[in-house]
């Protein structure tokens, strides 16, 4: 019978008294005497007041799981994920046991990922576009029938992660912000970006005073001489004021960090001070300003060499950097919370 197929071949010679003994062949079924056989001698399928026998059990297993899905929630498929999202599956819960669950990254099995939720921050994935999945089945020593199991006693779900990391800071991480209007802040990225659509792109935070949240003294948006999209742009502005762009004081350290709600990008975070005159990046105001703001002399743009923010090189920028030699860069305090 078992070479022959038989539905319950996988259990023959099973013997299980709770559930009607040996699992054979006993000829007599469905009202037939002869030629039609059944798996056990006895069982509820043949007088009341007694125990399914195994092959019942598994075949009213298969049936619930052709109504229920093995998952009965998850983070929805359509939500784009970013290195900082945690996925979620809640699998039903059969009395007895749990049910397995598998998480994948681009069909390779992550390793003991096996809980109801997977943190993308653990897995330190590079930018790029990533296919996320998980399988959860019963794997209820109940079924046998591998096929059902596979077909009714399993499901899965898949989301797209996007990893969009920071590449580079104009200013660099502890690098200066040498204008005294127009500071800027550039975050350029490894892909396209999208600002969140409430709320700023980036939390800033005053280091030096307090740790006072300035993120509301800059304008921020897509970098327009980025052709690619990529780059964030943050400018100081007074909120009461767009036409006056100096409020941030001098020699002061600021927190730069990804806000919560901008999940297109993984979180990131560096540092930066202000600094009047350091044209040359040399942590100091030195007279080597002087020729770092010749060598851009009559070029217009967002420039290092224009100290005082006019929107073009000339020579009144000699006077911010006479106004300031000898200033150094501050020390760094402690980061914020």
């Amino acid at each position: 019978m078992g070479s022959a197929g038989t539905k319950w071949a996988p259990w023959l010679g099973v013997n299980d008294p709770l559930f009607d003994g040996l699992i054979s062949t006993y000829e007599g079924a469905y009202y037939y005497e002869q030629d039609i056989y059944r798996p056990t001698y006895n069982s509820k399928m043949r007088s009341l007041g007694r125990p399914f026998n195994l092959p019942s059990v598994q075949a009213l297993i298969i049936e619930i799981y052709r109504i229920v899905s093995p998952i009965d929630d998850a983070t929805p498929e359509e939500k784009m994920l970013s290195g900082a999202d945690i996925a979620y599956v809640v699998p039903v819960q059969p009395v007895g046991h749990v049910l397995d669950i598998e998480w994948r990254l681009d069909d390779d099995v992550i390793p003991g990922a096996e809980g109801t939720t997977l943190d993308l921050a653990t897995l330190g994935l590079n930018s790029g576009e990533y296919t996320l999945s998980v399988i959860v089945t019963d794997n209820t020593e109940w079924v046998r029938d591998e096929t059902a199991r596979a077909t009714w006693m399993t499901d899965s779900r898949s989301w797209t992660v996007l990893i969009n990391t920071l590449a580079s800071s104009e200013p660099p991480a502890d690098g200066s912000l040498p204008k005294t209007q127009n500071n800027l802040v550039l975050c350029a990225f490894d892909a396209l970006i999208t600002l969140p659509a409430s709320g700023n792109p980036l939390v800033i935070k005053d280091m030096t005073n307090g740790c006072v949240d300035v993120s509301h003294l800059f304008a921020y948006s897509v970098d327009a001489d980025d052709p690619n999209g990529c780059t964030l742009e943050a400018r100081e502005t007074d909120p009461n004021d767009p036409n006056n762009h100096d409020v941030l004081p001098d020699m002061t350290w600021y927190q730069v960090e990804s806000a919560p709600g901008w999940t297109d990008v993984a979180p990131f975070q560096f540092e930066v001070y202000t600094l009047v005159g350091d044209c040359n990046t040399t942590d100091r105001v030195t007279t080597a300003d002087y020729s770092c703001v010749k060598i851009d002399l009559t070029k217009r743009g967002d420039l290092r060499a224009d100290l005082n923010g006019s929107g073009r090189v000339t020579t009144a920028d000699y006077s911010v950097v006479k106004a300031n030699l000898t200033h150094r860069a501050p020390t760094k305090p402690a980061l914020c919370p």
